[in-house]
């Protein structure tokens, strides 16, 4: 990508960043010195939650990826004081930080199930009022106020991707504790029991990690598109019960299910409508979930 000034990721040595850094081999990770050490990546030490953003290097005209955020759904449930003063306080000082470095651009990484809540239609486009469920939709919808609010104030171009269910290989790689359909593979190669919460209906939008970083990429490298909220993902919805259908076909072995009693932080169903962004920037996305289901399986079997 050719930019002026430098890329820096936030959360770099995350799910998400290592796969933009994969593609952006210039961008500049940005993690706590122990994440980058763990993912053999050199870039700057940036605690997300611990450290002040005073020191960065980050100065006019570079550009901004931010992934970072501490705790998943079902911590921000059990502890939603902590969480939510502890994120929510960091985003809004690196963000600060970056507008008075004014920096070219700001990319913020949101998500498209938990802020829209249970919008009881499909798919759900950009202007349907937010109304998460849990905390930690609670705590992503405020970022992305605080995102926006600090932007437009200080005249930078930004964008807020409200992205679907990612999933990747790194998933099984790293050996991750969230992601419904790298958990799903795992279960099938090994034989163990698959955990779903509730009846097996909740629908969720699947979108491979190489398909929305390429989303990032098109909406940094394309001026024209204007800074807003962009939803980033399939257009498709699948159950919980109709992927396990799909890793067991193209896996080949059974899943055994355990159904867990339903859990008030999750949203029932959620697809995403794409067509603004698709619209302005020519993005689609390439990989099927099938493709994702083949490769995740073959990093198992390579790692065993």
């Amino acid at each position: 990508m050719n930019t002026q000034g430098k890329i820096y990721v936030f959360g770099g040595a995350g799910f998400l960043g290592k796969a933009f850094c994969r593609a952006c081999p210039e961008a500049v990770p940005c993690d706590s010195a122990d994440r980058l050490a763990l993912a053999g990546m050199r870039g700057v030490e940036f605690d997300f939650g611990v450290d002040q953003p005073e020191g960065l290097p980050c100065g006019e005209g570079d550009l901004a990826v931010v992934f970072s955020w501490r705790g998943y759904p079902a911590a921000h449930d059990a502890d939603p004081v902590g969480k939510l003063a502890l994120n929510l306080s960091s985003t809004l000082e690196l963000v600060s930080f970056l507008a008075r470095r004014r920096v070219g651009g700001l990319f913020y990484a949101s998500t498209g199930g938990a802020v829209y809540g249970n919008a009881d239609l499909e798919p759900v486009s950009e202007v349907v009022a937010l109304n998460p469920v849990g905390f930690y939709g609670i705590g992503k919808a405020t970022a992305e106020m605080y995102v926006r609010k600090v932007c437009r104030e200080s005249n930078i171009r930004h964008m807020v991707f409200r992205i679907g269910n990612a999933y990747g290989i790194d998933q099984i790689r790293d050996n991750l504790s969230v992601g419904f359909v790298a958990k799903a593979v795992q279960c099938a190669v090994s034989g163990r029991a698959l955990e779903i919460w509730g009846n097996g209906e909740t629908r969720r939008d699947y979108i491979h990690v190489n398909d929305v970083i390429g989303g990032f990429l098109k909406a940094m490298e394309n001026l024209t598109i204007p800074s807003g909220i962009y939803n980033l993902g399939s257009g498709k919805s699948l159950s919980n019960l109709e992927v396990v259908g799909l890793v067991e076909r193209v896996v080949g072995k059974k899943v055994e299910v355990v159904f867990k009693d339903v859990r008030a932080f999750d949203v029932a169903g959620i697809c995403l409508d794409c067509c603004k962004f698709q619209e302005a920037s020519g993005w689609e996305q390439k990989l099927s979930l099938e493709q994702g289901i083949r490769e995740m399986a073959g990093a198992i079997y390579v790692v065993n």
